[in-house]
C-alpha cells in the first residue's frame, strides 16, 4: 500500500515535478467561468486534469468554477495574498456545494496547492483529499487538514501530499465548513515521479 506524507510552505517547489496553470496559456481569462464543457485542463508535463464543482440549489444541480488573478483591489479579481496577478480557480459560492474535484488522466504520487478562504478576516480549515479509486462511493487513501485565515495581509497556507506510488486518481480541495464566498486556490502541484519527492 502506498504511504502518504503530508507537505509543507518550504516543500512546494523541491517535492512537486509539475505544475497545472488555470490560465491554459491564456485561454480563460480572468472572470470566466469554467463549465464542464472546458474541461479538461492540462499540466506542464501533459497530464490532463478534470476540474469539476457542483453546487445544488433549489433542487437543481449547476457546476460553477470561476477563473479569476490575484488582485490587490479585489476589484477585478480576488482579494487574498497570492502573488500579484497569479492565475487562480475560485468555487465562487461555497454554501451548500461540493468540493474542488480533480480528476487525472494518469495517476500521480503527490498533489497540492496554495489555499484561501474566500471570507476576509475569516479563519478557514483547508482539506484536501485524495484517492486510489475514481468511483464517486471510494474513501480518501489519505486526508490533510490546514487552518488558515483569509485576508490580503495574510499568507495563503500550503496544502498538499506526496506518496511513494503514483496511485492518486482523483483529489479534492475543500473547507471544513462551508464560506459563502468559496475559496480560491493557485497553481496545481503535481509529483509524477514518486523517487523526485523523497
Amino acid at each position: 500500500m502506498p504511504t502518504y506524507t503530508n507537505t509543507t510552505r518550504s516543500q512546494e517547489f523541491i517535492k512537486f515535478d509539475d505544475t497545472v496553470d488555470w490560465s491554459e496559456q491564456g485561454r480563460l481569462p480572468a472572470g470566466s467561468m469554467i463549465s464542464p464543457m472546458e474541461n479538461p485542463f492540462f499540466s506542464t508535463k501533459g497530464n490532463e486534469v478534470e476540474a469539476i464543482h457542483k453546487i445544488e440549489t433549489d433542487g437543481n444541480v449547476i457546476y460553477r468554477l470561476r477563473r479569476v488573478d490575484q488582485s490587490a483591489d479585489g476589484e477585478t479579481g480576488f482579494r487574498g495574498n497570492f502573488p500579484q496577478g497569479a492565475n487562480l480557480i475560485s468555487t465562487v459560492e461555497g454554501e451548500d456545494d461540493g468540493p474542488l474535484t480533480l480528476r487525472f488522466g494518469t495517476p500521480v504520487a503527490g498533489v497540492g496547492s496554495q489555499f484561501m478562504g474566500g471570507t476576509l478576516a475569516k479563519p478557514f480549515t483547508a482539506v484536501l483529499r485524495v484517492y486510489e479509486r475514481s468511483s464517486n462511493g471510494a474513501l480518501p487513501a489519505h486526508t490533510v487538514e490546514v487552518q488558515g485565515i483569509a485576508g490580503p495581509n495574510e499568507t495563503p497556507l500550503f496544502i498538499g501530499v506526496i506518496s511513494d506510488t503514483a496511485a492518486i486518481v482523483r483529489a479534492e480541495f475543500d473547507t471544513k465548513r462551508d464560506d459563502p464566498r468559496g475559496f480560491a486556490i493557485d497553481s496545481l502541484r503535481l509529483l509524477t515521479d514518486p523517487s523526485a519527492g523523497g
